[in-house]
Parts: structure tokens; sequence; C-alpha cells
């Protein structure tokens, strides 16, 4: 089964894109006050961890089949290329400039990332490391049909490899999300979901653009 990790050399970039990455703001620079503050005193509170386990799970699988739609209605040979999309909410500035196949592979990265830190919470163990969203960038150094292969393995099994991994989910173990602090299982699964869907509408708009450049 595919284990997602950081790959180790990224692909070259061209003067344009280079150009085009060093006009937006540095990875990890988080989101707008605006965003944070409602993350944070908003959908925390009163959202995150809500809907139930078996909602997030539903959540997922519904975000993943419109991922899949989107890809499919893409050419193979515009996979790799690079879409600036517009501003978004969830959105950090300097993710705005990947290829759809980039973004499964950030998918997966983030992806296992929950589920281990799901499965350590729910037996009562803190992770011994900060979560940073400056390391979870892709590089896009696979081809895109590994990286559509690779996905569709996590797509079908992460749920599946939380459920068989976790103990109590409602455990009170927290660990700190860089957005949102101190989370619990419950709310990092539910976090697994919305994250997903974050991405699919950048996804959306990167076929757009791949449309309007055609």
């Amino acid at each position: 089964r595919h284990d997602a990790g950081r790959q180790e050399v990224s692909t070259p970039l061209t003067e344009p894109d280079a150009a085009i990455i060093a006009g937006l703001e540095k990875p990890g620079a988080g989101l707008p006050l605006v965003q944070r503050l409602a993350l944070r005193f908003y959908y925390k509170p009163f959202v995150a961890g809500k809907a139930g386990w078996e909602k997030d799970i539903a959540d997922f699988a519904k975000a993943n089949e419109k991922i899949f739609e989107t890809i499919a209605a893409i050419k193979p040979e515009d996979l790799e290329t690079r879409v600036l999309v517009p501003k978004q909410d969830g959105l950090e500035d300097s993710s705005r400039y990947w290829s759809a196949a980039m973004l499964l592979e950030h998918l997966m990265i983030v992806g296992m990332g929950m589920r281990n830190i799901i499965a350590a919470l729910s037996h009562g163990i803190v992770p011994d490391y900060k979560a940073d969203t400056a390391k979870v960038k892709p590089v896009g150094a696979a081809a895109a049909a590994t990286t559509i292969e690779a996905y569709r393995d996590f797509a079908a099994n992460v749920m599946l490899d939380i459920d068989r991994s976790s103990g109590d989910r409602n455990s009170k173990t927290t660990f700190n999300h860089p957005w949102f602090g101190a989370f619990t299982a419950r709310q990092w699964h539910w976090v697994l979901a919305v994250h997903t869907f974050i991405h699919l509408k950048q996804l959306r708009a990167i076929a757009e653009g791949l449309k309007a450049a055609a």
C-alpha cells in the first residue's frame, strides 16, 4: 500500500514559474487574520468534530468522488502544469500555484500525517513534533500517472486505516493544529474531510485555468 512521504528531489522550475512563486507568500505564512479568527473562535468550538465520525467518512468519500471526476476531465498532458488560482478560504498564498498532480501529492502527505495523529491521540499519545504547513508542500517530482494511482490507493484506504488503528475516538488528548490550535482525535478526523474539500475547490480552479489557457 502506498505510504505518502516527501520526495527528495523537486522538479526544476522554469523562469516564469520561479517568478510567480517569488511573488507569493512564503510557505507556512498562514491565512489572513479574518480567516484565522473564524477558524479559532467559530469553527473550532462550534463545528469541528460535531458532525460525527461516520459523517466525516462520508464527506471524505464525496470529496474524493468529485476530485476523481475533475481529474478525469483534465487532459493527461496538463496534469503536471501549474496554474495560479485565485485566493480562496483555507488556502495559503504559497499553495496557489500548483498543478493537479502536486495537489494530489499534498493531499496524501497531509492525509497520512493526519492518519498518524488521529491514531496516536486516540491512544492518549501526543506526537513529539510540531505540525507545520510549510513542511507539507508538494514538490511535483513524481509523474502524474504515478501520483494519481497512489492517490486512488490513499483515498480508498486512509479512513479504513484510521478505523483499524484508532482506540478511543472521544479521547481528550490534543495535538496542536497550525491554525485551529489544540485538536482532539475527533477534531482532526473532521479536518481531514474538510481539507479535502478545500483542495477540491482549488482543483476545480486549476481545471478552469487550464481550459482558459487552451
